[in-house]
């Protein structure tokens, strides 16, 4: 038999795992973004930040 509890703390724990997963992705994403940006202003990249802007205007 497993204790209950143990199996909700270890649920939960991996809810935040995923959480950190997650940031940890959209951070990375966001400085490729940049980096890709400051090396070469490709259109892809302008676009990306101009939806971002709109996204943040509402």
């Amino acid at each position: 038999m497993q204790n209950p509890y143990q199996k909700t703390s270890e649920s939960s724990i991996f809810c935040h795992c995923s959480l950190k997963v997650f940031y940890c992705h959209l951070l990375k994403a966001h400085q490729e973004a940049e980096s890709i940006e400051s090396s070469e202003s490709s259109e892809s990249s302008k676009l990306s930040t101009d939806e971002e802007t709109e996204r943040f205007g509402e």
